[in-house]
Parts: C-alpha cells; sequence; structure tokens
C-alpha cells in the first residue's frame, strides 16, 4: 500500500512491503509500476503554497524582462511623430544587414558607400566592398523616381560616393541574382554625405633636429 501526506514543504510517502514479498516477480513489477505512477502523481498534485509563490514570482519576472529587439528598436529610432510612434530609423547599415527582420517593412535612414550601374545598383558598408566585389556588405537600392545618375549629367544625382538615403527596407528582396542582403525601395532622400576632414600639418623638420644626439666621450679608466 502506498500513503501520502504533505505539509507546506515536505511530502511523505509510507509504503508497506509485507504484501510484496508475498508476490511473484511478475506481480512485484506491476505493483512497483503502479507505485512509481502513484508516486509521481501525488508529487505533480501536491504543490506547496512556497513553490507556487516561487513559480509566480518567476513568471513576473519573464513578463517584466523588456525585450532586447525592442529595446534596440527603440534605441534606433531617428524620428518620431505625434503620438511618439516611430517614422523613421536610423540603424547602422551594418546593423541593418545583420538583423534585417527587425526592420523589414520599415523606413530607415542609413548611410553608405552607393554606386549605381547596370545590374548593380547598391549601397555598401564602404567603398572597399564596392571596389572588392563584396555584394553580401551592401544593400540593393532602387534609384529614386526621375533619377538621372552614371558619372556624367549635370543633373546627376550622387553616385560612386558616400550618401545618405531614406527609404523602406526590405529583407526579402535581395536585387539582381539575390546577391545582396536586402532592398531599400521607396527611395524618399538620397544625398550626398560629406563629413569635414581635418588635416594636421606637420611643421618641416630640418634633418640636424632629427639626428639623435651625440653619444658622449667615455671616461678614461684610472
Amino acid at each position: 500500500m502506498v500513503y501520502a501526506a504533505e505539509n507546506a514543504s515536505v511530502l511523505t510517502i509510507d509504503i508497506h512491503l509485507d504484501p510484496l514479498l508475498s508476490m511473484n516477480s511478475s506481480a512485484r513489477y506491476k505493483h512497483a509500476l503502479a507505485f512509481s505512477c502513484a508516486a509521481a502523481t501525488v508529487f505533480v498534485a501536491c504543490k506547496s503554497p512556497v513553490s507556487n509563490q516561487v513559480t509566480q514570482s518567476a513568471q513576473a519576472q519573464v513578463h517584466n524582462t523588456p525585450n532586447p529587439d525592442s529595446i534596440r528598436l527603440d534605441r534606433d529610432c531617428d524620428q518620431r511623430d505625434e503620438h511618439n510612434q516611430c517614422t523613421i530609423y536610423g540603424p547602422s547599415l551594418i546593423t541593418l544587414i545583420a538583423r534585417p527582420e527587425l526592420y523589414d517593412g520599415k523606413v530607415v535612414r542609413v548611410i553608405g558607400f552607393v554606386r549605381f550601374e547596370f545590374e548593380g545598383n547598391a549601397l555598401y558598408v564602404s567603398q572597399l566592398d564596392y571596389e572588392n566585389a563584396v555584394p553580401r556588405n551592401g544593400l540593393w537600392i532602387d534609384p529614386p523616381d526621375g533619377f538621372q545618375s552614371f558619372d556624367g549629367a549635370s543633373k546627376a544625382q550622387p553616385n560612386t560616393q558616400y550618401v545618405l538615403v531614406e527609404a523602406t527596407f526590405n529583407a526579402e528582396k535581395r536585387g539582381h541574382m539575390g546577391m545582396w542582403s536586402g532592398t531599400l525601395e521607396h527611395v524618399s532622400r538620397l544625398q550626398a554625405w560629406h563629413f569635414p576632414t581635418v588635416v594636421r600639418r606637420i611643421p618641416d623638420m630640418h634633418l640636424e633636429k632629427m639626428a639623435p644626439p651625440p653619444i658622449p666621450p667615455r671616461r678614461p679608466h684610472p
């Protein structure tokens, strides 16, 4: 026979073995199996109030823990409307390529090296990525309406240089032959990105000023 009792935190199971000793091995196996099932049922059913409080506290902590993805999106928001809803996100191009699912369908503002050419309209992380043909480090970009550019016309918009782009990011479309890491479509802003360069002039230095100091003469031995 199996008896179970529980107080606030202790589960007690009392087992009487006398009936089991008079049974054959097959009957003992069946009763042992029944005992295991009964013990498991009692253990699951008889949870103490203390354990219930711990479980509820842990669930509350998990529920109140901020979502890391929500934190990132809130941090990357560049512009909000009157209802405090984000209208433009400003992730780095590296973040956009690494976490495309976060920004899919959202308007983004990014900076990169752009190149418009036949079957190669793309915004790259850097000029080196373009020069070394690394399309995975870039996004396909749909030229804006009325776009004219190929290193030539006076009305041409920025090309083959660093630019700031505002557009809708599409994580599913990957450009010509699917070689890029996403697409920037519905471009609403495209302008050259210039950052002031600080040139530090080094004054002319005469050769004698750069020469090492003379070695002092060795002292004579006594």
